[in-house]
């Protein structure tokens, strides 16, 4: 056997230990490593028992029916051998002098000192081999001639070195109302460090006739990035939003700003939608001495509402009691300082809801709703986050929204299970349960029909259209895509679409809680604690892993 490239071991200093590291000549493709003939090349004979098997390691390729290897990369060989009792292997690996990482924002470089007579490689070259590797972007020339000459003067390899770095895209960001008056944060809102704003809501802001509330702020493009080959990489554009304002406020589309028509109190729904109104103020309770209450106004409620009692208003609504299995309907937002108790308690709020705590009621809101302290065996529905803190418990029920989920408990020992549905477009969520309750109310009948009249029911026109409108039910119900933004009946297509809505359980998740995400369902089999379930997009399952952090 004759290797065909020169290779030394030179000693490295570490501080106050030494290594020995093995260098070799730098090999091309195509090139020559190893053969069983003849030939001279001067370059390194070994004298090994007969015979030897040649196995291709990394960038290497067998040649000649196994009398050769040859090199598939630029870069720096190394060989194996192995003396077993009836074979011996001659292996080669060779080391790429230029690795790009897989995602294509890294170009790494390994450099050998010369070995024997072979010329250092110069930035020149070093720009070359590069070019050659298909890296066009990002070169750090400065770096690069410094360590070229570093690896010479020093002898000592360098192993991995960034030498260029692609741009990663930069989002664009959607555009937004810049609120030109004091209103404060809103509740639920997620701050930059991941925590959650939990102030209270500052309702029943108060402005003049022609004042300006707010200035559309335009989206923006953002910025494409690229890889070190070159290759552009996509970046988000924002978002545009339709402002809409109602009742007492005009936009202005060329000057993008919306004002007060008349002096009254601002409502914010949902961040783009601006109404101005008339305050009317309750002291006490809604009760017979009020009466039913409906109006275009805002209203504040110092007491509670009583049971069957219903409260519609365009604007925002205040509670500084209980909601008694009454009624509450707002195209605005809700705060109840008190809590929601009675099957009867129905809530339809186009906004965001803030309220203590819900017992047996059911909650629909445009936006988000924020659960103070619990919700037992309660429905709530939400177009945006379901969002608590780490004493919030969640007991049965169902909770259901298009965003993510952010509570203390759920669940116990002794309770019913919560089903908790997340990243879920509400709309199509409620479709999906009608199409199932669909299913097995068709499945019923057409099981009572054949027990009742055996096999010729099989035959009857009835029958028939059963089993017709049976198979189109089953067919949408596969086919209906749940996640919020994604084709309606994509659910198995190839189509795919961020799902990074999360489940994040500060406390104790109780064993039978069942989970929905998106498409993706699962029940929870034993007692967990600190967890957070998301989208595992490889496996395409609910997956947990730990808090890392509290918010």
């Amino acid at each position: 056997m004759e290797i065909h490239f020169l290779s030394e071991t030179v000693s490295i200093q570490d501080g106050e230990e030494t290594r020995d590291f093995e260098i070799a000549q730098l090999v091309r493709p195509g090139q020559l490593l190893l053969s069983d003939t003849d030939q001279d090349t001067g370059q390194g004979k070994i004298s090994l028992k007969s015979p030897v098997r040649f196995l291709a390691g990394a960038n290497c390729e067998i040649a000649e029916g196994g009398r050769s290897l040859l090199s598939t990369a630029t870069g720096y060989p190394h060989l194996d051998l192995k003396d077993e009792e009836d074979e011996q292997t001659a292996s080669v690996t060779v080391t790429p002098l230029i690795s790009i990482s897989e995602d294509g924002m890294k170009a790494c470089l390994t450099l050998h000192p010369p070995v024997g007579d072979a010329p250092a490689l110069l930035l020149e070259d070093l720009l070359r081999l590069l070019r050659e590797a298909g890296v066009v972007y990002g070169i750090d020339h400065r770096s690069l001639e410094k360590t070229s000459q570093k690896v010479t003067a020093e002898r000592r390899p360098v192993i991995q070195q960034v030498v260029a770095r692609g741009m990663h895209p930069v989002d664009g960001l959607d555009a937004y109302l810049r609120m030109e008056i004091e209103t404060g944060t809103l509740p639920g809102k997620i701050r930059g460090d991941g925590s959650i704003d939990f102030r209270e809501r500052r309702m029943f802001v108060s402005v003049e006739e022609g004042q300006l509330i707010a200035t559309k702020i335009k989206e923006t493009a953002g910025i494409p990035g690229r890889t070190v080959l070159g290759q552009d990489i996509s970046q988000k554009t924002g978002k545009d939003i339709v402002v809409r304002v109602t009742e007492d406020a005009i936009y202005n589309e060329t000057s993008k700003t919306v004002r007060a028509a008349k002096a009254g109190v601002v409502s914010i729904v949902k961040d783009s939608i601006i109404k101005v109104s008339s305050k009317q103020t309750v002291s006490g309770d809604v009760d017979f001495s009020t009466g039913n209450i409906y109006s275009k106004n805002a209203i504040e409620v110092s007491g509670s509402v009583k049971s069957d009692f219903v409260i519609a208003v365009r604007g925002d609504v205040f509670i500084g009691g209980d909601v008694q299995s009454a009624t509450i309907s707002s195209h605005g937002n809700l705060v109840v300082r008190g809590g929601i108790v009675g099957s009867a308690s129905t809530i339809t709020i186009r906004g965001d809801a803030d309220i203590n705590f819900i017992e047996n009621g059911t909650l629909h809101a445009g936006g988000n709703v924020i659960i103070r302290k619990s919700a037992y065996y309660s429905t709530i529905v939400a177009d945006g986050n379901i969002v608590g803190d780490q004493k919030t418990k969640i007991l049965g029920g169902m909770l259901i929204c298009s965003g993510s989920l952010t509570v203390g408990d759920i669940g116990s020992g002794s309770a019913h299970p919560a089903t908790i549905t997340v990243g879920t477009d509400v709309k199509r969520y409620q479709h999906y349960q009608e199409l199932h309750r669909k299913v097995i109310e068709l499945q019923d009948d057409t099981a009572h029909w054949l027990y009742r009249y055996g096999a010729e029911a099989e035959k009857t026109t009835k029958m028939i259209d059963w089993e017709k409108e049976l198979a189109k039910a089953q067919e949408e119900l596969s086919q209906l895509n749940l996640i919020p933004g994604s084709p309606v009946n994509s659910a198995s297509d190839d189509f795919t679409i961020d799902d990074d809505a999360e489940i994040i359980v500060y406390g104790w998740i109780f064993a039978g809680t069942r989970l929905r995400i998106g498409n993706c369902i699962r029940t929870i089999t034993i007692n967990q604690n600190k967890k957070k379930y998301a989208i595992d997009k490889i496996m395409n399952v609910i997956a947990e892993s730990p808090l890392d952090h509290q918010a």
